[in-house]
């Protein structure tokens, strides 16, 4: 049995590799903004750590030339630089013609400004952003701890439950 249970071990770590946490879908942080001569649309996910934007971008025709797209960051209280990151276009059957990564060092509000040139103008747009931790928060210990608990308590019912029994 314990055999079984070490060499199923790295079979299954292995098996989990590929898999990431996601909490759930992003949400819209600008809808419908006219600039630079599009229609612009933003969807965030910003966590600490990484934190994820969605562009949608109306009208975008395939014959256009690209429009590049810029995110710019820094903490709302202004202890880090501004930093720059490029946003890619998204995957042929994404329905957001591109995404943007970011690094976030920490939780709190950031400003973030969105740069856009193409072929129809310029522009920019900021806004502040409240970066939060990855997960459900301060309940995600209490959360996963739980099955575990269960399990503890339990096994120690069981154990009293033996004693009772080997006294009688």
């Amino acid at each position: 049995m314990r055999r079984t249970l070490f060499g199923a071990f790295p079979v299954l770590v292995c098996a989990a590799l590929p898999c990431r946490a996601h909490d759930g879908p992003p949400y819209p942080i600008l809808v419908d903004e006219p600039l630079a001569g599009l229609t612009l649309s933003i969807w965030a996910d910003p966590d600490v750590g990484i934190g994820t934007f969605y562009f949608y971008l109306d009208p975008l025709r395939d014959s256009e030339e690209p429009t590049d797209v810029r995110i710019a960051v820094r903490p709302a209280d202004g202890q880090l630089e501004e930093a720059f990151f490029d946003a890619e276009p998204a995957p042929k059957r994404a329905p957001y013609q591109m995404v943007g990564e970011v690094d976030f060092a920490f939780r709190g509000p950031w400003e973030v400004r969105f740069l856009l040139d193409g072929p129809r103008g310029r522009g920019e747009r900021a806004l502040e952003v409240d970066v939060t931790p990855p997960g459900l928060g301060r309940i995600d210990l209490l959360w996963f701890l739980s099955p575990f608990l269960a399990l503890a308590f339990l096994w120690v019912r069981v154990v009293l439950k033996k004693r009772e029994h080997s006294r009688s």
